[in-house]
């Protein structure tokens, strides 16, 4: 069976987005649960949604304070090297996309200069 694609989009309906949120969010800590437990890795989640006053927060406060203080401990450089806001992931993404560009452009003049010797 195929998986129609779907538009990632504001569900309008208040009630289903409500029900949707609360589907993915369960998903996503199942998914982040089995990757601790087959990968041995240490992880964390703070989920803020409008329909709660307070953050959902996973693992338990205990474990949780222990992956930040371990996460704090690292260098800055490596700190910085494992967190991501959106305008260094935007500007990550040009420079990807810039470099792309440019092997492409590359590319295509040995193809002309290739052919134009033929």
């Amino acid at each position: 069976m195929v998986r129609r694609k779907i538009k990632h989009e504001l569900i309008s309906n208040e009630p289903k987005r409500k029900v949707t949120f609360k589907k993915r969010k369960g998903g996503l800590l199942k998914k982040m649960n089995e990757i601790m437990t087959l990968c041995g890795v240490m992880g964390c989640a703070i989920i803020y949604s409008s329909f709660n006053n307070q953050p959902k927060i996973w693992p338990f406060p205990p474990e949780l304070t222990r992956v930040l203080h371990r996460f704090m401990e690292l260098p800055k450089e490596e700190r910085e090297r494992y967190t991501v806001d959106h305008k260094t992931f935007l500007g990550r993404l040009i420079s990807w996309s810039s470099n792309a560009l440019e092997r492409e452009i590359k590319k295509n003049r040995g193809l002309k200069s290739r052919t134009n010797i033929k």
